[in-house]
């Protein structure tokens, strides 16, 4: 029928009694597609800042949209409750996060915390587009973490081993076995034969052991027994019967170390005799040490000789360093290497049947450089002299001075002066007057005696390797510094004069690392011990020469109005002239050598005494003496 109003518009589809076309339902399709698209966009990117992305998954364990702490909560209560039982026929036994080796180490451990950070980085990126890719990809086809667990193998077989070893029958190697006639002291020697037998399959139980702690899951793990084959054939060791029973001869050995000895008898040493595998023909066997039996022995003697090592001590305060002591190795015997030693008496007939087994050091738990945070190792040099038959007021300025030295730490390449170290030398410091020689004057000053200080740091450098700089010799000679640190008489050339300002001795510490100087009297002795850290060099001095010796010139009087009239008291006793001199070599770890040669000059000394001045008496004539010594006490120290 047409259509009678031609304004009314046409229809383009109806909906009575029509089929849909295709059009609409690819639109339809188009429409809810987008709008499924849109909601899974949205899904994905719903997830907030510190959850983790949907479809992330760790071990195989949903964690998406969790929060750290949720996550960490739920691994973790899976982990403690996890629990894997091996079986192997009726026997049973239980592996737990809990269970230890020895009570202390544990046989696996699980990483849950990398494993939960590494999930949380999904679909977290720094950049926002990178980021959405990602979250959608996960959200998609799913990401699984995993987690990382690590198995101590030497420990798990043990724990198997332990539980389920002593079921199987292992297989058992040929064995040599030697026996000696009580009686005649025969030796005969017979081969045991070789048993196949079986073995626990530990490869297999590592591997589902990791299977399963990766997944957090527990369960049984039904363990394999792998068949077990001898390594040692009857027919490789039969050739040795002979020749093991001919070398019981060559005992009786007796063992030897430090001031202790112990006879192994044929009969002991027979039972010792086993095979090796001969290293210098592959396939082959040799005779050998027992290890085990014989190292029960030696063990078992250890006690007689050992010495346990000895911990470093370090002390530091208000920048000083107040004790030190060195660790000490302590010795044991060295069981492997007296075992080879017993094996060349015994198979090689080496010596006379004696054998002197060896040592070997045992390092301390606290070693010198471990407990100081200078990094100093060892002992690199010490200076030493003698101070016999000084008057109270010197030594006690010479402990003074010691003591305001020792514990100084001089660092790599810096120069080390003496006086400045020092400090002031007064009164205030600590330190008494003693007499000091100036022009034909005798009087007290502060400090007396501090030369004995200088002439030991000298002697502590040089046998340091140190470099001099600066050093001076007396005006005269002493004798508390022609000795050395035990009082003998080794002459002069080996002193060094200081005094504020000048002279001073000075010294450089180019050892590449710290060096500390502590003092130390002992008696009438005083030392100074440099530590550090060894770098190879080698020091050496050659012995002193003495020429051009002078006699001391006449005694000389000084009046003196301290001394009743007419009263002498001598206050310097006659010295020789002389010079002297030595040669300091130092040899470096790379082989150069450098040399210094230390000239002395010293002029002659007289006696100087004083007399008490007699106010009636005619004025004698003066008498000047020659200029005195930087020390303090001059030349009285014989």
């Amino acid at each position: 029928m047409a259509n009678s109003n031609p304004l009314r518009p046409k229809r383009w589809f109806s909906y009575k009694g029509r089929k849909k076309g295709a059009g609409f339902w690819i639109a339809t399709a188009l429409f809810f597609g987008t709008i499924a698209i849109l909601a899974f966009t949205g899904y994905a990117l719903a997830g907030e800042p510190g959850r983790f992305a949907y479809g992330v998954t760790i071990g195989g364990h949903e964690v998406g949209g969790l929060t750290n702490e949720d996550a960490s909560a739920l691994l973790g209560a899976r982990l403690t409750g996890l629990r894997l039982s091996y079986r192997l026929g009726e026997l049973r036994a239980d592996l737990t996060p809990a269970t230890t080796a020895d009570g202390e180490t544990p046989i696996f451990a699980v990483e849950l915390d990398r494993a939960v950070k590494e999930a949380m980085a999904v679909g977290h990126q720094p950049d926002s587009l990178p980021s959405v890719i990602q979250r959608l990809t996960v959200a998609a086809i799913g990401r699984d973490v995993p987690i990382t667990v690590t198995v101590d193998r030497e420990l798990l077989d043990g724990f198997l081993e332990k539980e389920f070893g002593q079921t199987l029958t292992l297989a058992q190697d040929a064995k040599l076995e030697v026996h000696v006639n009580g009686a005649t002291g025969e030796a005969t020697a017979g081969v045991t034969q070789e048993r196949a037998g079986f073995r626990l399959d530990l490869e297999t139980a590592a591997r589902e052991t990791e299977v399963h702690l990766r997944g957090l899951t527990g369960g049984i793990i039904e363990l394999t027994a792998a068949p077990d084959q001898p390594r040692v054939a009857a027919t490789d060791i039969m050739p040795l019967k002979d020749e093991a029973a001919a070398v019981t001869g060559n005992a009786p050995l007796t063992l030897h170390v430090d001031k202790q000895s112990w006879t192994v008898s044929r009969t002991l040493a027979a039972d010792w005799i086993s095979t090796a595998p001969d290293e210098e023909n592959p396939g082959r066997y040799r005779l050998a040490v027992n290890a085990d039996k014989a190292g029960r022995f030696l063990t078992a003697k250890n006690s007689y000789v050992y010495v346990a090592p000895t911990d470093a001590a370090f002390e530091e305060k208000d920048g000083r360093v107040i004790k030190i002591v060195a660790s000490r190795d302590g010795v044991e015997l060295d069981v492997e290497a007296g075992i080879a030693a017993i094996e060349k008496a015994l198979f090689r007939h080496e010596g006379d049947g004696s054998v002197d087994l060896p040592l070997k050091a045992v390092r301390p738990e606290k070693p010198t450089e471990i407990v100081n945070p200078y990094g100093v190792k060892e002992i690199i040099g010490i200076g030493e002299s003698n101070f016999r038959n000084s008057p109270a007021n010197r030594r006690h300025n010479i402990s003074v001075g010691a003591n305001s030295l020792s514990g100084l730490v001089i660092p790599p390449g810096e120069t080390f002066s003496t006086i400045k170290s020092l400090g002031n030398i007064d009164a205030a410091a600590g330190y008494r007057q003693e007499l000091v020689i100036k022009g034909n004057k005798t009087k007290p000053e502060y400090g007396g005696g501090l030369c004995q200080v200088g002439t030991t740091v000298f002697r502590a450098a040089l046998d340091s390797g140190l470099p001099i700089t600066e050093r001076q010799n007396h005006s005269y000679r002493v004798p508390y510094y022609e000795r050395d640190g035990a009082g003998k008489t080794i002459g002069p050339g080996k002193d060094a004069t200081i005094y504020n300002p000048a002279p001073d001795l000075k010294f450089v510490n180019d050892t590449g690392h710290p060096v500390i100087i502590m003092g130390e009297i002992e008696g009438d002795t005083l030392r100074f011990i440099l530590w550090g850290v060894k770098d190879g060099r080698t020091a050496e001095q050659s012995a002193v020469r003495v020429y051009n010796e002078v006699p001391p010139p006449a005694k000389q009087m000084i009046e003196t109005d301290d001394l009743p009239p007419g009263k002498v008291k001598c206050t310097e006793s006659p010295h020789a002239g002389a010079d002297a001199v030595f040669t300091y070599k130092v040899t470096y770890a790379d082989g150069s050598v450098k040399e210094k040669t230390f000239f002395s000059h010293y002029r002659p000394w007289g006696a100087v005494c004083l007399v008490g001045r007699d106010p009636n008496a005619p004025k004698p004539d003066a008498t000047e003496l020659a200029p005195a010594s930087a020390d303090a006490t001059g030349a009285a120290g014989n």
